[in-house]
């Protein structure tokens, strides 16, 4: 009686960087965090507590710029990133026809 063949199988899975998260994630947790601080806000009215209110008022206040500043950074970071491949591709007409280049001072 023949022995079953025993095989083993690798995944191999690219580990994501553990430095910032992705954007989509960041942009949902803070987007998440102002809806929530938004609705505390408006429950404030009504919770017999004092100061809820403006608790969650500076909750969101300080929520809204941070989610603004990552917004303008990953924005920056597109503007950035076309910037260097314009100039790359200039470099490389440069290269390939150098008489036009010099036509063009």
């Amino acid at each position: 009686m023949p022995l079953p063949a025993i095989s083993r199988v690798f995944v191999l899975r690219k580990k994501k960087s553990v430095g910032q998260p992705s954007s989509s994630v960041r942009d949902d947790w803070l987007s998440n965090a102002i809806t929530f601080g938004k609705a505390l806000q408006a429950a404030g009215e009504f919770a017999p507590f004092p100061y809820i209110k403006g608790a969650a008022g500076i909750f969101v206040a300080l929520l809204e710029p941070i989610q603004r500043l990552y917004k303008n950074r990953d924005d920056y970071r597109y503007l950035t990133e076309s910037i260097s491949m314009v100039l790359k591709h200039l470099e490389q007409d440069i290269h390939q026809n150098p008489a036009a280049a010099l036509a063009s001072e």
